[in-house]
């Protein structure tokens, strides 16, 4: 197994995510880095991905466009997979609204 994860606080995050934008790192790039790193982390834990019945609730800030990636990579690998969205679609702004557009566009969701 690897290095065990290091859990940081939301202020840490933040300046993570500060760093890395400063670097170049752009934050659509974050987010489908960090839903590819969870998707792994639910087949590791609860077996293959295709049939796996998964609900996926997303707010309206980024963390909700973190869940829309998830959500998209999920259904990619044949889960059947449901996402809650907890904020009008119209209100969606920024990074999240483009990660919802495109769990959208790429269909397959349950």
């Amino acid at each position: 197994m690897g290095e065990p994860l290091k859990v940081v606080t939301a202020s840490e995050m933040r300046a993570l995510d500060r760093l890395a934008a400063d670097r170049g790192m752009p934050s659509l790039v974050l987010m489908e880095n960090a839903g590819a790193a969870v998707t792994a982390v639910i087949e590791r834990e609860y077996g293959p991905l295709p049939g796996l019945r998964i609900v996926v609730a997303c707010g309206g800030g980024n963390n909700g466009g973190d869940g829309f990636v998830i959500a998209r990579l999920l259904a990619s690998r044949r889960a059947h997979v449901s996402v809650v969205v907890l904020a009008e679609p119209s209100a969606l702004k920024g990074d999240a609204a483009i990660h919802h557009g495109a769990m959208i566009a790429s269909g397959g969701l349950a």
